[in-house]
C-alpha cells in the first residue's frame, strides 16, 4: 500500500516542527511520500530556514507561494499525489507512532475501499492524548463523522479539486459527505492514524463553521432547518462539555 501525506502550512513552524518530527521514521520506515504546500511563510529565522532546507530534503514535492486558503492548498496538493491513499495531515498534527501500513494492508485484504477510516487521538495543549471513537457513517447526518486527519482516501476518488473552496470551515464534511452519499465504501480500523492538535479554525469560529455545517446538512442528508439549527445548539453545548478530557472522550459522539 502506497500512501500519500499531504501537509498544508502557513507561518506555524513549530507545528510544522512536530508534523515533520513525527514523520521522519515513517518516511523511511514505510512506502510514505510527503507533499509539503506552504502558502508563502514569512522565514524570519535561521530556525525556520534550516526547518524548510531539511523538508526539503525529505519530501517528494514541495512548493512555498501564497493560496486562496487551507483548502486551496489542499487541492494543489492533491494535484500532485501518488500512491493508492491520500491522507491530509497539517501542520501541527502529527503521524500516529502506532500506525502500520502494513497492519492495515493485511486487514484490509484484497479491499480497496474508497475511505479508510482510523483510530483517533487528540492532543491537549498540555500534552495529554485522548482517544476518541468515530461515530458510524449511519450519523454522518448529525455532523462530520470522523476526524479529518484520521481518513486515508482512495486517491482515484479525489479528481484533481476534491474540496469546494466555497466552505471556509467544513469542505472537509462536504467531502466525505459526497463520497458517501455517492455510494463510497468506508472501512474502519482500530488501527491508529493520526494525532490531531485540539483548536482548529472550526473550533475557533465555530458558530460560522456550524452555519456551513447545518447548509450541508440540508444538501446531502436532507436534514430540515429547524432540526440543524437544534443540533448546533446540542453541539455547543456538548463542545463546552468538552473541555474535560474525560467529558471528550465520553462524548465523542456527539460533539
Amino acid at each position: 500500500m502506497n500512501i500519500c501525506i499531504i501537509t498544508v502550512h502557513l507561518d506555524d513552524f513549530g507545528g510544522l516542527r512536530a508534523t515533520y518530527s513525527s514523520l521522519r521514521q515513517a518516511l523511511r520506515k514505510f512506502n510514505i511520500s510527503w507533499l509539503v504546500i506552504d502558502g508563502g511563510s514569512k522565514v524570519h529565522s535561521d530556525d525556520a530556514d534550516t526547518l524548510f532546507r531539511n523538508i526539503r530534503a525529505d519530501t517528494t514535492y514541495f512548493i512555498s507561494e501564497p493560496d486562496r486558503g487551507i483548502y486551496d492548498g489542499m487541492n494543489k496538493g492533491t494535484r500532485h499525489a501518488v500512491g493508492d491513499y491520500v491522507l491530509y495531515l497539517n501542520a501541527g498534527d502529527e503521524l500516529n507512532p502506532a500506525f502500520s501500513p502494513a497492519d492495515l494492508e493485511t486487514e484490509l485484504g484484497d479491499d480497496r475501499p474508497e475511505m479508510i477510516w482510523g483510530r483517533c487521538f487528540e492532543r491537549f495543549p498540555d500534552g495529554t492524548l485522548v482517544k476518541l471513537k468515530n461515530r458510524s457513517p449511519a450519523l454522518a447526518w448529525y455532523g462530520m463523522p470522523v476526524n479529518h486527519q484520521n481518513v486515508l482516501f482512495r486517491r482515484d476518488t479525489l479528481g484533481t479539486k476534491p474540496y469546494r473552496e466555497e466552505y471556509v470551515y467544513c469542505a472537509d464534511y462536504d467531502l466525505v459527505s459526497r463520497l458517501m452519499t455517492s455510494g463510497s465504501a468506508v472501512f474502519r480500523t482500530t488501527i491508529p492514524i493520526a494525532i490531531f492538535k485540539r483548536g482548529g479554525a472550526s473550533t475557533t469560529h465555530f458558530m460560522q463553521a456550524m452555519a456551513e455545517e447545518e447548509a450541508l446538512r440540508s444538501l446531502h442528508f436532507g436534514v430540515n432547518s429547524t432540526m440543524s439549527r437544534g443540533l448546533t445548539y446540542v453541539k455547543w453545548v456538548n463542545k463546552k462539555l468538552g473541555s474535560f478530557r474525560i467529558v471528550r472522550r465520553l462524548l465523542r459522539k456527539w460533539v
